[in-house]
């Protein structure tokens, strides 16, 4: 493409007909064509990912190698789910806000799969950042009569940015499988999904209990919204490659969401 454009500046500027700043402005725009069609290429690779591996993982779809069938399960499977929200002060109010609302959209693209409700979709959270402010938010695999997308969306709303002091994913992850012991159904599919800006810098190393936590049958998907992380630390928590999603900050995370809800799921409810 860029070849095309290169003969058409040549021959307008031999003619006289523009001037080279203008062919140099010319290659600012296509650089930075090429620059928004590769994130864009990126925001919609990363939604694929997200919503193949996770999203579509509990949905009342059955899916199949390669792809999801367009037929349903016999029933709705049974979900539990506990998001793992880092609340650290590397993050700052302002993204911290931003993560919030990543999450509502994420809770409302899984009530689009599998309605959040007692019977099916159960949903807690868990915010972690220095020990002392790592704890429960809301537990609605215990309180599963008021589990509700309204609910839950509630919830996640009402937490507040507690700017912590470090990094502690172990306790968080630690939290998150007690609620999973405590009060997951048997035979739910369980899992515990992390959004994190960074690595475990305080508390119990975070792989010994993932190790536990897997070896249970949970899985475990991560969400990085920063460039700042530790692949060893990623490889080791998650389950594998395909439970790992990747953003380089939150507003490039908001945009995935944004592409789901406008390929995948429709206006907001």
């Amino acid at each position: 493409m860029h070849s095309m454009f290169a003969a058409i500046l040549v021959v307008l500027c031999t003619t006289g007909t523009i001037f080279p700043t203008t062919a140099i402005d010319l290659s600012r725009a296509l650089t930075r064509f090429d620059a928004n069609r590769n994130t864009n290429a990126d925001v919609k690779q990363a939604a694929t990912a997200l919503r193949n591996n996770f999203l579509k993982s509990f949905s009342r779809e059955a899916s199949v190698a390669g792809g999801v069938a367009q037929f349903a399960r016999p029933a709705a499977p049974q979900v539990d789910i506990v998001f793992c929200i880092d609340n650290s002060g590397s993050i700052g109010a302002k993204d911290f806000d931003v993560g919030k609302a990543i999450f509502k959209d994420l809770i409302d693209f899984i009530d689009s799969e599998n309605t959040i409700a007692a019977a099916t979709t159960n949903i807690a959270g868990v915010v972690f950042s220095e020990p002392a402010k790592t704890t429960v938010k809301f537990d609605y695999l215990a309180n599963k009569n008021a589990n509700s997308l309204a609910a839950v969306q509630a919830a996640v709303a009402a937490i507040g940015y507690d700017n912590g002091g470090s990094t502690s994913t172990g306790l968080g992850l630690q939290k998150a499988w007690d609620i999973i012991r405590a009060n997951g159904r048997p035979g739910a599919q369980q899992t515990i999904f992390l959004m994190t800006d960074g690595f475990s810098n305080s508390g119990s190393p975070p792989c010994p209990i993932a190790a536990s936590i897997k070896g249970a049958g949970v899985e475990i998907f991560i969400w990085t919204v920063s460039t700042n992380v530790r692949q060893a630390e990623l490889d080791c928590i998650a389950n594998d490659s395909n439970h790992i999603f990747k953003a380089a900050g939150f507003s490039s995370a908001s945009e995935v969401t944004k592409y789901l809800r406008k390929a995948f799921y429709g206006t907001k409810r």
